[in-house]
């Protein structure tokens, strides 16, 4: 078997062996968020199950072949290799059925090892392939958990406004003139009754009632009414100035006073604040890590000398001109 007819066999053994029923769900096709009605019986739909009582252990036996086990933790490595959809489905509903795809491609490999496949020259070639992948991604890991704190804080606290996040819900109720449009029946207001409007609901909530309930009912921002006015987290400089200053200002949990912007009257509450170094570091840990790797191969590229083949790779891309400066070949006015 050539490198070429391997590398196919292995894009294609999912949608082949999921065809034969052994319901391998490999491919995203076969399991995506929207199953296909045709492939439906192959997966039956589950229900998520029930939460246990308690969380069970990394090394609690998932799947039995024969004499041998799969840990919870072997498993959940499994899954944190899958794309992110499937990785939603096998931590959800279709957790079952992915376990039975581990299980099968654990059958498949065993027997490949004994008809000795693994000692074919063209696997030895693609393990060796996947065996360095899997090491640069640890290189990569290593790189962002061994940063330590004295260099993170000290990017933090050059760019702690940068940094900083909340998440939010918001009501909103437009005004005349708003770019937000009318829901279907909705009729305008004067902007003397949107104020109105809005001061019956901040008072509302001051007594008692639910944002998020009162969000989906009655804002006008019909996007995130739909999640109870949730806005998600954000940074300085996504919002319009006066809902990013009042945003920022509040204290977790806190309502605002009703603030206008060009769009309308806001009720603001934060749901979060993400404004130290103790809830920021992972975030600065993900951010400063490609720049760390990044000088790290340069380092290494200077250490050890790396030429390419043009005739096979071509040449390389031309260099960006310095501002000012002509491009190659560009005749000079």
């Amino acid at each position: 078997m050539s490198n070429r007819r391997l590398q196919q066999a292995v894009r294609v053994i999912a949608p082949a062996v999921v065809g034969a029923a052994l319901a391998l769900p490999l491919a995203s096709t076969f399991l995506s968020a929207q199953t296909p009605p045709a492939v439906q019986p192959l997966v039956p739909a589950q229900t998520a199950p029930a939460a246990p009582a308690t969380q069970p252990r990394p090394d609690s036996v998932v799947i039995k072949l024969g004499n041998e086990t799969v840990t919870l933790e072997e498993f959940e490595l499994f899954i944190s290799n899958l794309n992110p959809s499937d990785q939603e489905m096998a931590r959800g509903p279709y957790r079952r059925a992915w376990a039975d795809s581990l299980a099968n491609m654990k059958l498949l490999a065993k027997e490949a090892r004994n008809k000795q496949l693994d000692q074919k020259p063209e696997v030895q070639k693609q393990l060796a392939v996947m065996r360095d992948q899997v090491l640069a991604n640890a290189m990569v890991l290593n790189v962002q958990e061994t940063m330590d704190d004295a260099y993170l804080r000290k990017h933090f606290d050059e760019h702690r406004q940068q940094l900083e996040r909340v998440s939010a819900r918001h009501i909103l109720i437009r005004i005349p003139g708003s770019a937000v449009p009318l829901r279907p029946g909705q009729k305008e207001l004067t902007a003397a009754e949107s104020k109105a409007k809005i001061d019956a609901l901040a008072a509302r909530i001051k007594a008692g009632e639910d944002f998020a309930k009162i969000a989906e009912a009655e804002s006008d921002d019909t996007g995130s009414a739909v999640d109870g006015g949730d806005l998600g987290s954000f940074t300085r400089g996504k919002m319009v100035a006066a809902f990013e200053q009042t945003a920022f200002s509040l204290k977790e949990n806190e309502v605002s006073a009703p603030v206008q912007s060009p769009f309308g009257w806001h009720l603001i509450q934060v749901t979060g604040r993400f404004d130290t170094f103790e809830k920021l570091a992972g975030v600065l840990r993900q951010q400063l890590g490609p720049q760390r790797t990044n000088q790290l191969v340069r380092d290494l590229r200077e250490q050890t000398k790396v030429e390419l083949n043009d005739a096979i790779v071509g040449p390389p891309a031309p260099v960006a001109p310095v501002q000012g400066q002509p491009v190659q070949g560009q005749p000079v006015p």
